[in-house]
């Protein structure tokens, strides 16, 4: 009887250790792909992982399958991101009954061109995608590695995530296979409209060719809650070109501290100075960037270029002026050129005047000087430049300072005097923050026009046979050819020469290349009045019937009548000594 007391005892104690059969039945927790026995936004992202094939296999990966579809990817992410943000109340979601259309849009990948060793960077972006939104995404982007790398982007936790500004649960493999990126997102209340998705960089390799960006949409699914639908986008693939003759150019803006015009050790650059090269300028431009890019925190922006480059132009920011008329050009290596653009901070309460500047007549010649005067302080901060791409005029521009960059100077309101070599010209009020256009003319106004591009000297203006003007050749720098431009003088600076009317001759030597009518003020070379002389030796014929002569004709006809005049003043004096005679 005790021994079978002992054998029950013993029985139940060996049950008590042992688990129940019903436990080990029981099915992971839907969504819980890591087995912590919770449902977070790590599980969406170690499904992105293993979508991108970062990761073999979550522990509990039957758990990710949360819509029952059979497949474990980029869409149940996103469906367990909306149980997460609470907008389903559980998993299986509950579809919605009807099921909205899905939404419509397009997935596009940028193109470049760069020269060999050098990177561009592309962006992959989802535009116009319309309600519910993009909720899913599983995108390969393939491309020729024999033509380019793709640049590794920094490892973070679990795996490693493509440069992105739209905050998402976002994962990228470069190395998905060969030649191809894999890229997988989900968000759960959808991205409308244009949404950056990754910039990707590549670097050309050493050898010429085109490797075509093709886009692989694996997923791509809308938000719809409980029920992301698949989209179908407009594709547009890219491609970069890696050619020999591109060259890298690096363009530097600086804060030239003490306004020397040149790169001292310890001037910064300047963070977010937009800098683009126009193509009006004869350069043949890459495609990366096209228009205008911003400086980095450094001061520096990088353009793919072809040669000739033609001209770098950066933005005129209110506050700031330039301490160099171009940039500092520095060829730095074989393919690579750098740029600086020297600025200088002028102050905080300014009024920004601008305009032309002529002393008798011509532009103002270097050293002269232009000022803001307010109670006998000198208020002024100008330059003098004969900037490219105008009509090569002498121009200035000047910050009038006020009171809060130097004591004694203007305030709201103040009239400020303007002068030029220390001679009052005009009065401004000062206006903190405003702009104006004010043109200095000093003394007579001449006719002024460019002459069109042409190769050899300068044109001289004639009134008459006396020379009345001067010219000057535009500066060179980016076109072959020359222009000059042509100053006709009035009398009031060079006697002799009259006023705006006159014929005015434009020679070269004794070549005469055209003659026009002098007009009052600036005028283009192709809104000249031009004017047809008659040739010399040639007299105008009068119209109608009636006498005429030719030049001949009148010379024969004057000879007679001269001979006739003779022969009446000899026959007169004879008939007079016949009468006196008697």
């Amino acid at each position: 009887m005790i021994r079978l007391l002992i054998a029950a005892l013993a029985a139940a104690l060996l049950l008590s250790f042992a688990p129940p059969a019903h436990s080990q039945e029981l099915p992971p927790l839907l969504g819980d792909v890591d087995c912590d026995g919770d449902v977070s936004t790590v599980d969406a992202a170690l499904i992105l992982q293993f979508d991108t094939g970062l990761i073999d296999s979550p522990r509990c990966l039957d758990g990710g399958d949360v819509n029952d579809d059979g497949n474990v990817d980029t869409i149940d992410a996103s469906i367990i991101l909306q149980l997460v943000r609470g907008l389903i109340d559980g998993l299986p979601p509950v579809p919605p009954d009807p099921l909205p259309p899905p939404a419509s849009g397009e997935v596009v990948i940028g193109s470049a061109e760069a020269g060999p060793g050098q990177h561009r960077v592309v962006a992959l972006e989802a535009r116009g995608i319309a309600a519910p939104g993009l909720g899913a995404w599983a995108i390969e982007v393939e491309y020729n590695p024999a033509v380019v790398s793709l640049h590794d982007p920094a490892p973070e936790i679990g795996g490693r995530s493509c440069d992105n500004e739209s905050g998402l649960v976002l994962v990228c493999n470069p190395d998905f296979a060969s030649g191809v990126l894999r890229l997988s997102g989900a968000n759960a209340h959808g991205l409308e409209g244009d949404t950056e998705l990754a910039s990707l960089t590549f670097q050309c390799g050493d050898v010429e060719g085109v490797s075509d960006l093709t886009l692989n949409l694996r997923v791509f699914a809308d938000a719809t809650v409980g029920a992301p639908q698949p989209i179908n986008p407009t594709v547009t693939h890219g491609s970069i070109t890696c050619t020999e003759t591109l060259r890298q150019l690096t363009v530097t803006v600086i804060h030239d501290l003490n306004g020397n015009g040149q790169r001292d050790p310890g001037e910064p650059g300047v963070e977010g100075w937009s800098v683009e090269l126009p193509g009006f300028c004869g350069g043949d431009i890459a495609f990366q960037p096209a228009g205008p890019s911003a400086t980095d925190a450094d001061g520096r922006v990088e353009f793919a270029v072809k040669e000739p480059w033609g001209c770098i132009r950066a933005e005129d920011k209110f506050g700031w002026v330039f301490t160099t008329v171009r940039p500092l050009v520095t060829s730095v290596g074989p393919r690579q050129t750098e740029a600086l653009i020297l600025v200088r901070k002028v102050g905080q309460q300014l009024h920004l005047l601008r305009g032309a500047v002529l002393i008798d007549g011509l532009p103002a010649p270097e050293g002269t000087s232009i000022d803001a005067v307010v109670d006998n302080a000198s208020c002024g901060d100008s330059e003098i430049v004969v900037p490219f791409g105008t009509n090569y005029e002498a121009r200035y521009t000047m910050y009038v300072l006020g009171e809060l960059d130097r004591p004694g100077c203007a305030s709201e309101g103040d009239l400020v005097e303007i002068t030029v070599d220390g001679g009052a010209v005009a009065d401004v009020t000062f206006a903190s923050g405003s702009t104006g256009e004010l043109h200095l003319y000093l003394g007579p106004t001449p006719m002024w026009f460019i002459e069109g591009p042409r190769e050899g000297p300068a044109p001289v203006p004639y009134i008459g046979s006396l020379i009345c003007g001067e010219a000057r050749t535009r500066p060179s720098g980016f076109t072959p050819t020359s222009s000059h431009n042509v100053y006709v003088f009035p009398d009031a600076l060079r006697s002799g020469c009259g006023a705006p009317g006159r014929i005015v001759t434009l020679r070269v030597g004794d070549e005469v290349l055209r003659q026009v009518v002098w007009q009052e003020g600036f005028v283009p070379f192709d809104e000249l009045q031009d004017v047809v002389l008659p040739r010399v030796g040639a007299f105008a014929q009068p119209s109608g019937s009636g006498f005429s002569l030719t030049a001949s004709g009148a010379r024969i006809y004057a000879i007679a009548l001269a001979l006739a005049g003779l022969g009446l003043v000899s026959g007169g004096a004879v008939i007079w000594r016949r009468r006196r005679a008697g």
